[in-house]
């Protein structure tokens, strides 16, 4: 199965999930789960419909936390998911985008900073909130990357080395263009052409080059392969649900 096609599967298991009526089995897991720092957002906010019942998302956070008590990090998936529900900000302000990013991939938030997102981190980010965005507002259009969102995350990725934008980060491919020095433009050529053409099957296994080309193929390979790992991860925590 393609990573296209999996997260194709992981949004469908997802969306079943979250409308379905739990048993005791899965409201148990659920329990787990509040109590899980590595557990994925889209499961925390599965497991908080769950445990409190389809209308959870208009409770106050206080009450949410009182009746959930979850770990810091399910509180701060679970925080970062009511707000891609109320507000979306993370697709037009930096500093959201930035603590989402790193809230999803389970690390710390601090909100009074602005965090430098890994290639890897951005990729997940941009996947899964899309996919809470679309089962918590299903009816709703997912907004537009603002262009402080783009020229955010064109940093990032020259910042890490990267000369064309990694899986789930197209839209920065312009703001990243404009980072790249005329030197570089053959090396982005290059691995344009010899990403698409590079079989995605067991990337982790495959052996790069030791010069310039293959330095970029490994970084974007690293991230296609975190975004697999992660979307395999999420569906088998979602089947437990």
């Amino acid at each position: 199965m393609t990573l296209s096609e999996q997260q194709r599967t992981a949004v469908k298991e997802a969306y079943a999930a979250y409308f379905k009526t739990p048993n005791n089995a899965q409201k148990a897991y659920a329990k787990e789960v509040m109590q899980d720092p590595k557990a994925p957002a889209t499961s925390v906010l599965i497991a908080a419909r769950h445990l409190l019942g389809p209308t959870f998302l208009s409770y106050a956070p206080e009450t949410i936390w009182l009746e959930l008590d979850p770990c810091q990090g399910a509180r701060d998936k679970l925080m970062a998911a009511m707000a891609l529900d109320m507000t979306p900000s993370f697709y037009w302000d930096y500093r959201v985008f930035g603590a989402t990013t790193h809230a999803l991939n389970d690390e710390a938030v601090a909100p009074e900073t602005v965090p430098n997102c890994t290639p890897e981190q951005m990729a997940w980010a941009t996947f899964e909130a899309e996919l809470l965005f679309a089962i918590t507002d299903g009816e709703s259009t997912r907004p537009e990357y603002d262009e402080s969102i783009e020229a955010y995350v064109a940093v990032c990725l020259f910042e890490a080395g990267l000369a064309i934008p990694p899986v789930g980060l197209g839209f920065a491919k312009e703001e990243l263009d404009k980072n790249i020095s005329p030197d570089a433009l053959s090396l982005k050529t290059e691995t344009e052409k010899a990403w698409a053409a590079l079989p995605k099957e067991k990337l982790e296994l495959h052996k790069f080059d030791d010069n310039a080309l293959g330095a970029q193929l490994k970084k974007l390979a690293a991230t296609w392969t975190y975004v697999s790992d992660r979307t395999v991860a999420l569906r088998g925590n979602i089947a437990k649900l």
